[in-house]
């Protein structure tokens, strides 16, 4: 976990010490306070010792081995995650829905039979059921639901 993002000023992107590009502050906002609850369920236990300080940051670059990094300092590469991230490899096969294990290949082929889609649906009724863990399982620490809709645009 070395590398040092640059400091962010309050509500202002930090930038991604792997890439340079802003990222999208995921852990330790107001929608996810407690980034550990995240990190602590998807960093493999050899790199636990040390989490990124500050809001955590998570970036969506493709072609960039960083996914998180502290606005204050530190940074978790793709490697270091006992997940793979949908945003960060080519494969149509790692989840989009962590909780209920809908890949980007699974979204896609049902927005292409089935109109309207039923994984959506789907996902929404186990949520309002309480079955969801997004804090824990999804590594941008939230509701899959945004990228579910972006996979089924694609899709359809």
């Amino acid at each position: 976990m070395a590398g040092r993002a640059p400091k962010a000023e309050r509500g202002a992107p930090a930038a991604c010490p792997g890439c340079g590009e802003a990222g999208i502050e995921c852990l330790g906002s107001r929608r996810v306070p407690n980034p550990k609850v995240t990190l602590t369920s998807l960093v493999r236990p050899e790199h636990r010792g040390e989490f990124p300080s500050g809001p955590v940051f998570f970036c969506v670059q493709r072609e960039c081995d960083t996914v998180y990094f502290g606005a204050e300092g530190g940074q978790i590469k793709k490697d270091q995650l006992s997940v793979g991230v949908w945003q960060k490899e080519e494969s149509r096969d790692i989840p989009v829905c962590y909780c209920f294990d809908y890949s980007a290949r699974d979204i896609a082929e049902d927005a292409g039979r089935n109109s309207p889609p039923e994984i959506p649906h789907i996902i929404r009724g186990k949520i309002e059921a309480g079955e969801c863990q997004c804090e824990i399982k999804n590594p941008q620490g939230a509701c899959c639901l945004g990228n579910v809709a972006y996979w089924v645009k694609r899709g359809g």
